[in-house]
C-alpha cells in the first residue's frame, strides 16, 4: 500500500528507492501545458499538516516513446519519492514511482482541460515490496471541474479541479482531489484512505532562474 499512497500523496511516506525501471512504451507526444511546468529546477513547496512537502523538477530522459520527467519529492529535506511523468498529447500521466513501473500509465490530468470530461483507468504499481509480492492496484474514475479554491494565503480563481471520490486503492474504497492553477500546477491536493485524510496546499512556488 505504500508505494501506492506514494503515488497519489508523498507526505510523509519515507521510502526506500530501488534501481529505476522504465514503464513499458506507449506512443506519446510531449505537449507542454502550463497547468502543470516542467522546467527543471521549477519547485513547489507544501504543507501538509505540519510536514512540509517539496517536490522539485529534475532531468528528462527517454522512456520509451515519451519524454519523462523525474520529480523528487522531499519531507523536511529528507527525499522521500522519485517519479517519473510525461506530457502527452491526451494529458498528464504518472510512468514510474520510486523505480516501479505504473502499468498502465496513469493519466491524472487529461489534455486539452475541459470541464465535465472524466476517463477511467484500471493501473497497476510494482511489485510494491520486492520480487515476490503482487503489484499494487488503483482504479476508478476522475472527473474535470472548475472552482475557486485557497491553498496557503493564496486564492486561485479558476481552478481545474480534478476529483475521483470512489477510488479503490487494493480495493479499499479511496477518495482524492487534485486542484491545478494555469502557470503554478498543482495547488492543493486532498487524500483520503482508511479514514486518513492528507491535504497538501501550496505555500510557494518557484520557476528555475
Amino acid at each position: 500500500m505504500r508505494a501506492l499512497l506514494t503515488l497519489l500523496c508523498a507526505a510523509g511516506l519515507a521510502l526506500p528507492a530501488p534501481a529505476q525501471q522504465p514503464a513499458p512504451p506507449v506512443p506519446g507526444v510531449a505537449q507542454p501545458t502550463p497547468y502543470y511546468p516542467l522546467k527543471k529546477g521549477t519547485r513547489w513547496t507544501y504543507k501538509a499538516g505540519t510536514d512540509v512537502v517539496a517536490v522539485e523538477v529534475g532531468d528528462t530522459r527517454k522512456v520509451g516513446t515519451d519524454d519523462a520527467t523525474e520529480l523528487k519529492t522531499s519531507v523536511g529535506g529528507v527525499k522521500v519519492a522519485d517519479e517519473l511523468v510525461a506530457v502527452r498529447a491526451d494529458g498528464v500521466y504518472r510512468l514510474a514511482v520510486n523505480g516501479q513501473p505504473v502499468v498502465p500509465a496513469l493519466c491524472f490530468l487529461k489534455l486539452p482541460i475541459k470541464k465535465g470530461d472524466s476517463w477511467a483507468f484500471d493501473a497497476k504499481i510494482g511489485p510494491a515490496m520486492g520480487a515476490t509480492a503482487p503489484p499494487e492496484t488503483l482504479k476508478g474514475k476522475f472527473t474535470v471541474g472548475e472552482e475557486e479554491v485557497a491553498a496557503g494565503d493564496k486564492k486561485y480563481a479558476k481552478a481545474v479541479k480534478v476529483s475521483g471520490p470512489d477510488l479503490l486503492a487494493n480495493g479499499q474504497k479511496m477518495s482524492l482531489t487534485y486542484w491545478f492553477a494555469e502557470s503554478v500546477g498543482m495547488v492543493k491536493q486532498s487524500a483520503e484512505l482508511g479514514g486518513v485524510t492528507i491535504v497538501l496546499e501550496l505555500v510557494n512556488f518557484e520557476l528555475p532562474k
